[in-house]
């Protein structure tokens, strides 16, 4: 491999992320995952012309370049290990000056990553692409960068000059534009799901694993004249809470995830792991320190199983850190992000230069993050049980860079365009105590709630009553 450098230009004149992304996301594979200094997101990032793309599907990954397209029965994260290596893995070094993620593989990995029950027509479940150009915003400092991996300065400044010319063409919706309503209809009727939460209950009762999750997939056909980046400007508009999401043009497919919440850091071999627990739906139109929020605070339980499973945790971090390289994890802590209250707990180390990519997403993947232990059994109970795969929902958003920097983003509130309709959905935890009847009017309430926010004026067809 000819040596390659990191180059930036400043881009102190492009302020919002958004417009830049307006001007990019007609191509496939443009990406932004989309920062606020609020929610604790310093970085917003958006990548695009991907130099290669990987999508895994049920045993299958595909890989497209400009050359070729293959289709290969292998683990999708070997894969992406093996193909970062070959465009420059842990051979470019990381610019301090810059944000982290300065060139490299950004896309999602889905919440059911590790089974291979993909349904026919599904979403991938997972998708990245592999860039060596983005455009990086620093909201702490207000700055922002083109920044490039290059093997001259010379090639580098070409580059910049196309990205000048077609971010000069943006195509940012007018403020306020007015979507077509869009109707939600479930794909599982209350009954069914009701009876899905009992046989849950009745696996986690015989031992099979400790806890669950299910999700309700609601449907709307895809009305004339929708766009994607219309209808994320409008939720971007009206978060009261500050956005912290992304966009995602995956080709035929389109994802709006709005809400993340961040999991894991990589910079320079000092990780941070951060373990969330009992989430609680944050009542509307309440401060932070409401009710709701001093409840979740003053709960001994959720305190004292955080804090094993936190320590569970850490305990799996550690076997990747050298003796005494790991710190935590620390007290839990109420936080409020979006729509829910939660427990947090953060666990720092130090990694082993031997640690791959795999090691470090087998810390905390999301199934392990709403399901109890085995997880793999409860994906493939969850697998028979949903008519989807959740693609991107539940699942995280992964920025890895060339210079082995490693962002994690837990994907919440997630609404998927494939070209004919739009998917959104939503799922609550289950465990062997859980009344059906009482958890279906609770996701009820969260699903509304929601598509208020998302749903770009949403009108949900009522459910309780059939």
């Amino acid at each position: 491999m000819i040596a390659k450098n990191v180059y930036a230009y400043s881009l102190n004149h492009l302020s919002d992320p958004l417009a830049v992304f307006s001007s990019l996301y007609r191509f496939p594979y443009t990406q932004m995952v989309d920062g606020d200094v609020q929610n604790g997101h310093r970085y917003s990032t958006i990548v695009f012309q991907p130099v290669e793309i990987i999508e895994a599907w049920g045993d299958k990954v595909t890989v497209t370049n400009r050359d070729q397209q293959l289709s290969l029965k292998t683990s999708v994260v070997e894969l992406l290990e093996e193909r970062l290596r070959v465009w420059g893995h842990g051979k470019i070094l990381r610019d301090p000056t810059l944000p982290p993620f300065q060139g490299g593989a950004v896309g999602y990995f889905g919440f059911g990553l590790m089974t291979a029950q993909g349904k026919p027509g599904d979403l991938p479940q997972a998708a990245f692409g592999l860039y060596e150009q983005c455009v990086a915003f620093d909201h702490q400092e207000k700055n922002a960068w083109y920044i490039v991996v290059s093997e001259s300065a010379e090639q580098a400044q070409v580059k910049y000059n196309h990205f000048k010319t077609l971010a000069a063409r943006q195509f940012m919706p007018a403020r306020g534009t007015v979507q077509p309503q869009l109707s939600w209809v479930p794909a599982t009727m209350p009954g069914a799901m009701k009876e899905h939460v009992r046989q849950l209950s009745d696996y986690i009762h015989a031992g099979s694993f400790n806890r669950s999750h299910l999700c309700q997939f609601y449907e709307s056909r895809l009305p004339a004249g929708y766009d994607t980046l219309a209808h994320y400007s409008n939720i971007r508009t009206h978060s009261s809470a500050g956005i912290a999401g992304a966009c995602l043009s995956l080709g035929g497919l389109s994802v709006i995830v709005a809400e993340t919440e961040p999991c894991l850091t990589l910079i320079d071999r000092q990780i941070e792991a951060t373990h969330i627990s009992h989430r609680t739906q944050r009542p509307e139109g309440l401060l932070r320190d409401d009710v709701a929020g001093k409840s979740l605070a003053g709960n001994k339980d959720a305190q004292a199983q955080h804090r094993k499973q936190a320590k569970a945790l850490a305990i799996k971090l550690s076997a990747y850190c050298p003796a005494n390289g790991i710190l935590g994890p620390s007290s839990p802590e109420v936080r409020a992000i979006g729509q829910e209250y939660m427990l947090s707990s953060t666990t720092r180390g130090v990694l082993a230069n031997d640690v791959t990519l795999r090691n470090i997403l087998g810390l905390i993947s999301p199934a392990d993050t709403y399901c109890g232990e085995p997880a793999d059994r409860t994906l493939r109970v969850i697998s028979g049980i949903e008519p989807f795969n959740r693609g991107p929902a539940f699942g995280h958003i992964a920025l890895i860079g060339f210079n082995g920097s490693l962002s994690l983003l837990l994907n919440k509130e997630v609404v998927v365009n494939n070209s004919h309709e739009l998917r959104y959905v939503t799922g609550l935890p289950v465990y062997g105590d859980t009344k059906p009847d009482q958890w279906y009017d609770e996701l009820v309430k969260k699903a509304e709630s929601s598509l208020r926010w998302i749903g770009d004026d949403a009108e949900t067809r009522e459910e309780r009553t059939a």
